[in-house]
């Protein structure tokens, strides 16, 4: 007994969801054929659409090698794990901009290149690369930046160590008693 109704109930349910799915194609189907169906337009376009292979960032990557661009901003964010690197070529006319995020490991966050025109801060022609277009140009970008981030850091260390050095030199400079009395004990052991 309990089998029939537990039957009856699944053939009413599979009845109920069929005329349901029958109901909604029906509804679609006149939609359809009263309404005028437009095309979904093309999605915005990135510089990938132009030039797929990346030749034209890589030629730059090459010359910012070759040219030695110079760093125009070099900031070090959220406790270190972010590098903010601008680089500029000679004549002023391009920057480079590029974001490495150094969490689990160093990744390209962004890099862009900016052709800049008269006044410094006006720019409109712009190529970005995204993280993860193409293994091949990251690894290349990584590289290149990460030259100038090992430079900076060595800056410091260079910095620091003869700021040390000089601290070492005007405190012994002072300790005229004991030179003297060094300088005596070495006669006397002579």
């Amino acid at each position: 007994m309990t089998i029939l109704i537990i039957i009856q109930i699944l053939v009413i349910g599979f009845l109920g969801i069929w005329l349901v799915n029958t109901k909604k194609e029906k509804i679609i189907r006149e939609i359809e054929e009263r309404a005028t169906i437009l095309p979904n337009p093309a999605k915005e376009p990135d510089f990938k659409e132009v030039d797929p292979d990346y030749k034209l960032l890589k030629d730059v990557i090459k010359s910012i090698k070759i040219e030695n661009w110079k760093v125009s901003k070099f900031e070090i964010a959220y406790s270190g794990k972010t590098y903010d690197i601008e680089l500029i070529n000679g004549p002023g006319t391009l920057v480079a901009k590029c974001r490495l995020d150094n969490y689990s490991k160093v990744e390209v966050g962004r890099f862009s290149i900016h052709k800049m025109f008269g006044n410094k801060d006006f720019h409109s022609h712009v190529i970005n690369y995204k993280n993860g277009d193409d293994k091949k140009l990251e690894f290349l970008i990584l590289n290149l930046m990460w030259v100038y981030v090992l430079d900076h850091h060595q800056n410091v260390y260079d910095k620091k160590i003869k700021y040390h050095l000089s601290c070492k030199l005007a405190i012994e400079g002072e300790l005229k008693t004991l030179k003297r009395d060094k300088t005596l004990e070495n006669l006397l052991e002579s």
